[in-house]
């Protein structure tokens, strides 16, 4: 069953309670060493999700073998086996964890048995995981410390205006999610507040989860890097090629809001109740009180939060705010 994203933000949020500064630390490790190639400056987040589902099975593991093949199943569940490259190779690589650059250990069930991360085998993925597991599985030792947890920070809509570099209307007309490292969308511009002009087309990314002729509201920054198909991608025309201008979803996708005709809004007659509307996590995007907002009829994790706007009332406030322009 596909799980909404706010139901996976509980699951992370339990994750992180009780693993503490361990989920930052491998997500963030992960994310610096970028072994996928996904690391686009700005999505911090981006290996989160393999991190919530790596850390749980870690409680079966006794053997860096074992920590080794936990690891390495998760990557190819998330991405591929084509993604994830072949789980042994011949190269020796040394490495190092945290700022003190230590060489790291782990402690099996034998407390005399260590394995030296200098000594892995492995593939580049593969030993850069393990270096980060090594981080979890080492400081598991009934360590307490503070930790502060962070979520995607709540932002007024205002200031998301404001710090995206394009804001739309778009239709969906196509995304590839073989042939990149991540998932990217082709999108026609249907209004334009910000950054792009009406009938542009716009590539996007980099979640999953928005579907072919689905209209959006985005909010979206450009990414400085660019993207490319994959070098093992076997036709070229069947992918976007290079991409020098593509956009990255702000607030781990809360920036990019689902349009749909909904019978939710407010008027005696039923023609009044039904319309366009924008959905909102008002949580995470903070409206002004002069947006009404009508409570969604799904039920789930965090439904109370989730929210619609009528569509053309959030047009009218996007056009004012294009009008006020920066600052």
């Amino acid at each position: 069953m596909t799980r909404t994203r706010d139901e996976i933000l509980e699951s992370r949020r339990r994750l992180k309670a009780e693993y503490e500064a361990l989920f930052d630390s491998v997500s963030a490790s992960l994310y610096r060493h970028d072994p996928i190639g996904i690391n686009f400056e700005e999505n911090t987040d981006e290996y989160d999700l393999e991190a919530r589902t790596i850390l749980p099975r870690l409680r079966l593991c006794h053997t860096l073998e074992d920590v080794h093949n936990a690891v390495y199943t998760e990557f190819v569940r998330w991405f591929d086996s084509d993604t994830a490259g072949p789980e042994r190779s011949t190269n020796r690589l040394p490495l190092k964890f945290g700022s003190s650059g230590r060489n790291i250990s782990v402690a099996t069930q034998s407390p005399k048995r260590l394995f030296s991360m200098q000594t892995l085998t492995g593939r580049t993925l593969s030993a850069l995981l393990v270096a980060c597991l090594i981080v979890l599985v080492s400081n598991c030792r009934a360590q307490t410390h503070e930790t502060t947890i962070t979520e995607p920070a709540p932002v007024k809509v205002e200031e998301l205006f404001k710090q995206a570099d394009l804001v739309a209307v778009v239709r969906v007309v196509s995304g590839d999610a073989e042939h990149y490292p991540c998932a990217v969308y082709k999108a026609k511009v249907l209004q334009a507040f910000k950054g792009t002009d009406e009938g542009s087309t716009v590539y996007f990314g980099p979640f999953v989860g928005y579907g072919v002729g689905e209209e959006l509201l985005v909010f979206l920054r450009h990414s400085q890097k660019g993207i490319e198909p994959n070098q093992n991608a076997a036709d070229p025309s069947l992918n976007y090629g290079p991409i020098s201008s593509f956009y990255l979803a702000m607030y781990q996708g809360y920036g990019t809001l689902h349009i749909e005709y909904e019978c939710v809004f407010d008027g005696k007659e039923i023609a009044q109740q039904c319309d366009y509307g924008v959905r909102v996590n008002t949580h995470q995007v903070m409206l002004p009180k002069t947006i009404k907002t009508f409570p969604s009829s799904t039920k789930g994790a965090f439904s109370e939060e989730t929210n619609w706007v009528r569509k053309s009332v959030f047009v009218v406030y996007l056009k004012a705010a294009a009008r006020l322009g920066p600052g």
